[in-house]
C-alpha cells in the first residue's frame, strides 16, 4: 500500500505454517518505509496487531519530517519491496557455520563457496575473532590479519560484518586495561542498581555491565567505541546482537558475587518450558 510518502505491506508465513524454531513466531508482520528527506528512509517492522512492546517515541524521539509522497520516486534512497519479495521467493540462504577459530578458516570458507558456486555477498564473524570475548577487540594471535582478509573480500566486491554484543566486560584491577569499560565508567553510561552501583551481569567474557541506551551520553560512547575499533578492523555493517540486558545471572551479579573472582563458573538459570504467555 502506498500512502502519504509511505510504502507498507504485510508479511505472512509461506507456505502457511510458522516455524517456531526460536520460540513462538509472530504470525503477521507489517513492513513500512517512510520517506521524509532525500537522504533519510525510515523502515519500521512491527506486528500487525501491535501487541509487541515498542519503545515509545516520547522516550526515544525520531527525526521529525513531513511526509512527502514525491520522494518515493526522487529520493536518493530507494526501498525496492518488489526486489525484496523476489529475493525471498528465490530462497536466499543464510549459512550458519561452526565457530571459525582463525582468519585462515575465514579464507577457506570463502574459497569453498567460490569453488562450489555458492553465492556469497557478505561474510559474518561471531565472537570468535574477539580477544577473550571482549567487544571491540581482535585476537592478535588467531585473527591478526583480519584487516587484510577484509581488504581481500572487498577487492572481490563482498562485504564484512562482525558481531557486537552490548555486554561490556568490567575491569577488576589496574593491570586489566580495557578502554571501552573505562571510558563508559567515566561517562557514567552503564545501567545501575537502585542504590547507584553498576548493574553487573555475566555474559560471554565474564562479569559485564550494560550500556543504558536511554542515556544521551551513551550515543557518544557507542560511536567512539566503533570508531576506535576501526584501527584494527574495517567493516561494512554491524551485527548488533544481545543489545538488551541479557545475562546468565538471575538479577544483578554485583549484589552478592565476588566480582574480582573471574574464575567462577557461569550461573545458568533454570528455564521452564511451556510457561503461559502474558
Amino acid at each position: 500500500m502506498q500512502n502519504d510518502g509511505s510504502l507498507s505491506f504485510d508479511v505472512g508465513f509461506c507456505p502457511g505454517a510458522p516455524c517456531n524454531a526460536s520460540g513462538k513466531d509472530i504470525p503477521g508482520l507489517v513492513v513500512e518505509a517512510t520517506y521524509g528527506i532525500t537522504d533519510r528512509l525510515h523502515v519500521h517492522v512491527y506486528d500487525k496487531d501491535k501487541g509487541q512492546y515498542q519503545l515509545p517515541e516520547d522516550i526515544w524521539p525520531r527525526p521529525e519530517f513531513d511526509h512527502d509522497s514525491s520522494l518515493i520516486d526522487s529520493a536518493d534512497l530507494k526501498f525496492d519491496y518488489a526486489k525484496l519479495l523476489r529475493a525471498a521467493a528465490s530462497h536466499v540462504l543464510d549459512f550458519r557455520l561452526p565457530p571459525v577459530p582463525n582468519t585462515r578458516m575465514n579464507r577457506e570458507v570463502a574459497v569453498a563457496f567460490k569453488e562450489h558456486n555458492i553465492p556469497l555477498e557478505t561474510f559474518w564473524n561471531d565472537i570468535d575473532h574477539y580477544l577473550a570475548k571482549k567487544d571491540f577487540t581482535v585476537d592478535p594471535a588467531s585473527f591478526g590479519d583480519l584487516k587484510e582478509f577484509v581488504e581481500e573480500i572487498h577487492a572481490n566486491h563482498k562485504y564484512y560484518v562482525p558481531v557486537v554484543d552490548a555486554a561490556v566486560p568490567i575491569t577488576v584491577n589496574s593491570s586489566d586495561i580495557y578502554d571501552p569499560y573505562t571510558r563508559g565508567f567515566e561517562m557514567g553510561i552503564f545501567m545501575k542498581n537502585a542504590e547507584g552501583s553498576e548493574y553487573v551481569g555475566q555474559v560471554w567474557p565474564g562479569y559485564t555491565v550494560f550500556p543504558d541506551f536511554l542515556n544521551p551520553a551513551t550515543t557518544q560512547w557507542w560511536t567512539e567505541a566503533h570508531i576506535n575499533w576501526t584501527d584494527v578492523i574495517t567493516f561494512d555493517g554491524i551485527w548488533d546482537e544481545m543489545n538488551e540486558v541479557a545475562s546468565f545471572c538471575i538479577g544483578s551479579c554485583g549484589m552478592n558475587e565476588d566480582i574480582p573472582n573471574t574464575t567462577q563458573q557461569f550461573q545458568h538459570p533454570t528455564f521452564t518450558d511451556n510457561i503461559p504467555e502474558g
